[in-house]
């Protein structure tokens, strides 16, 4: 047998020469010369300029500005560029918007990416990643059907991109077939979150129509502001899934679109389009759908589209948790109420053990089944009301005054799971309902745990607690004995543990007290009769508590109850008559260590703990928000010159101001603060109050 070739042998004749190793200085200037190459063969004509990328070719373009497809020079990684013309109205405003919400939604499969972005560059722009396959609007239209398998697929994925975006505290608020992309995989990735809100924040945020839920379509008014709520994404993503099954988006037939054509202006227009949404919900989802997707999957749509958002699910999860029901044959939420078609769905799921002979034992167990599932249901209204009171803190009073006593004690079980949570989302569940569910847990949680290290505590005062509310509730509901008193939850003694804590709780939860009832009170949550008797306990308490934080939140309380205190002066409280402000001490340090410790998940590279100590001087640090009475005398000051001529919307931030003041009482422009100011303002600022002090005793030193 003849022996083989060894294989890295060169073949005879081959230049050996040829495989010599470049050095590393002719390796860098070979992948300069390809880039620069690269770039040249690939500019489009007449493309705009962005700094480390190469524009190639236009692929979208609007009133705000352009998408391209561009090369990242330092990767040659293929991205999609958008591009901004313009730096101020509202579509500025919402790019700007839309990078704040990127950069805090991490790599996700199903949410596109923001790789690269800089606002103050010309054009400002930002990258993300480039997905080929189109929207999901390619797939809406005139005899269009998507797979009932793949649309269900897609939804599932949209569940868990929602989820993970209510996660981190977001509310989409414009989802829709235009912003959903289709990948190289036939997997989704969810974009534009310009429009998107923070769960807490109080502001308008208007979708699409047919796409938009009904409780979304309105304006904020004076006194009555929109509560973003996750239920919106939930109608929009039901919108999308009908639209995907349809061909068209659920309403938009010509009748409707020539409605919304004859209004007015845009708020009849939003008014047309709730008639609209809320006279036939039912009819759409069902009697379009039954008939070529079945009960089950219309049902589940139907949920989606209500037209009150108690009739939807509650969250993406829920949904996705009945879409994988379906795939597994079991029942879904909106027809869980019928025992005959759990007990089908029982029969379904196994069918293979159970024959036509046992049908009488099948029919028994379906009975038990039945039995188990109520108490699952029963947990599920326990969760469901729980975050009423941060969707409808109104209707949680109903839900509450109407629920039997093991929803309740489900209820309390989830609220105190909810104020041990690592979410920051579901620990303002917990403080909303655990002052009425559990007020003993809520306090704890004030007292040094999560709702202390997290501020979530002040989520007390968005909830009405007003007992005539409650009451009536209750009345309507035919609560036995409720025309004598509330049985369940009081807010006379939610707030009667408020004041407790005021007198008796620890200075942790004294400072707590004091501001939740100086907010309250600011929202008539305080009743007339009851004002002296608070006002009496603060005053009390500025002048005899030794916690700073403490005295200068019952000093706050105070004046919130429209009353005034004197807060003495001490080694720990100075109220500086230069600045108008009060002063708490915050103690030094002899040795102080700087940096992060090692176990620190938070700790960057510029945080290393520190081998020596140092001192740290105690300093005084300013327990009052500056108002625009005390900044008024700066402003109208030569020291002002040049600082507060910065745009702002309508004008510079000096003209901001005065406009401001022209509109606000005199008697409330010392309990306003500023609302913004920049860091050059506030050094001229603090220079300026450093004259007035002067040689002044005791030596003053603002910063």
């Amino acid at each position: 047998m003849a022996a083989s070739k060894p294989t890295d042998q060169p073949a005879a004749g081959f230049d050996q020469t040829a495989t010599l190793r470049q050095q590393a200085t002719e390796v860098a200037e070979s992948v300069d010369l390809s880039r620069r190459a690269a770039a040249v063969r690939g500019a489009a004509a007449g493309a705009p300029r962005v700094p480390g990328y190469n524009t190639v070719e236009l692929l979208g373009k609007g009133a705000y500005g352009e998408v391209w497809r561009a090369e990242q020079v330092r990767t040659s990684k293929q991205v999609a560029l958008k591009l901004f013309v313009q730096r101020q109205g509202l579509d500025w405003i919402f790019l700007q918007r839309e990078v704040e919400r990127l950069v805090r939604l991490d790599r996700h499969p199903h949410i596109v990416t923001l790789l690269d972005t800089d606002l103050a560059s010309e054009p400002p722009f930002y990258a993300m990643d480039l997905i080929e396959g189109g929207s999901l609007e390619q797939f809406v239209g005139e005899g269009k059907r998507v797979p009932v398998a793949r649309a269900l697929r897609w939804t599932e994925q949209i569940c868990d991109a929602l989820t993970y975006v209510h996660g981190k505290g977001l509310i989409h608020c414009d989802l829709k077939p235009a912003n959903v992309l289709v990948d190289e995989q036939d997997n989704v990735r969810v974009v534009d979150f310009g429009q998107s809100r923070i769960f807490t924040e109080s502001s308008q945020a208007l979708g699409t129509l047919y796409y938009m839920a009904p409780d979304q379509a309105r304006l904020g008014e004076s006194g009555s502001p929109v509560q973003p709520d996750v239920r919106w994404d939930v109608y929009a993503l039901g919108a999308t899934l009908y639209a995907l099954l349809a061909g068209r988006a659920p309403h938009a037939r010509d009748v409707n679109n020539e409605r919304l054509k004859k209004a007015a202006d845009l708020s009849e227009r939003l008014a047309v389009y709730r008639d609209i949404l809320t006279h036939d919900a039912a009819v759409v989802a069902k009697g379009d759908l039954e008939k070529t997707v079945g009960v089950e999957l219309a049902a589940v749509v139907g949920k989606c589209l209500a037209a009150e958002p108690d009739g939807r699910y509650s969250t993406a999860a829920e949904l996705a948790a009945d879409l994988k029901a379906m795939r597994e044959r079991r029942p879904v939420t909106p027809l869980a109420g019928s025992g005959v078609y759990r007990a089908k769905k029982f029969v379904q799921r196994h069918v293979v053990h159970i024959g036509l002979a046992v049908t009488l034992f099948v029919l028994a167990l379906s009975f038990v089944v039945v039995i188990l599932d109520r108490d699952a249901l029963d947990q599920e209204k326990a969760t469901g009301i729980a975050k009423l009171f941060v969707s409808r803190p109104e209707a949680a009073f109903t839900s509450v005054a109407g629920a039997s006593p093991r929803v309740r004690e489900y209820l309390s079980n989830r609220c105190r799971e909810y104020l041990n949570s690592t979410a920051f989302t579901e620990r303002i569940v917990g403080a909303r309902t655990a002052p009425a569910v559990d007020p003993d847990a809520f306090w704890a949680s004030v007292d040094g745990g999560l709702l202390w290290q997290n501020g979530e505590w002040l989520e007390i005062v968005h909830v009405p607690w007003k007992e005539r509310e409650i009451l009536r509730a209750e009345i309507r509901l035919g609560v036995p004995d409720a025309t004598d008193e509330p049985t369940w939850p009081s807010s006379e003694k939610v707030l009667n543990d408020i004041a407790e804590r005021a007198r008796e709780g620890t200075d942790q939860q004294k400072y707590a007290a004091f501001c939740l009832v100086g907010q309250l009170a600011g929202q008539g949550g305080i009743t007339t009769s009851d004002v002296s008797e608070y006002a009496e306990l603060c005053v009390k308490s500025a002048g005899a508590e030794t916690s700073p934080g403490v005295v200068m939140a019952a000093a706050w309380c105070v004046s919130r109850l429209g009353q005034s205190v004197a807060v003495p002066t001490s080694g720990n409280v100075v109220v500086d008559i230069v600045s108008g402000l009060t002063f708490v001490r915050l103690p030094g340090e002899d040795a102080y260590i700087r940096g992060a410790a090692t176990d620190d998940r938070d700790q960057l590279p510029d945080e290393l703990r520190s081998d020596s100590a140092v001192t740290v001087k105690p300093v005084f640090l300013s327990t009052t928000e500056v108002t625009y009475a005390a900044i008024e005398p700066f402003i109208n000051s030569k020291a002002s010159e040049g600082v507060f001529e910065e745009p702002a919307a309508g004008g510079s931030v000096r003209s901001t101001v005065h406009d401001m003041l022209s509109t606000i009482p005199m008697s409330e422009q010392s309990r306003t603060a500023l609302q913004w100011v920049s860091l050059n303002a506030a050094r001229r600022y603090c220079e300026w109050l450093n004259g007035r002090a002067g040689d002044g005793s005791p030596k003053r030193h603002y910063r």
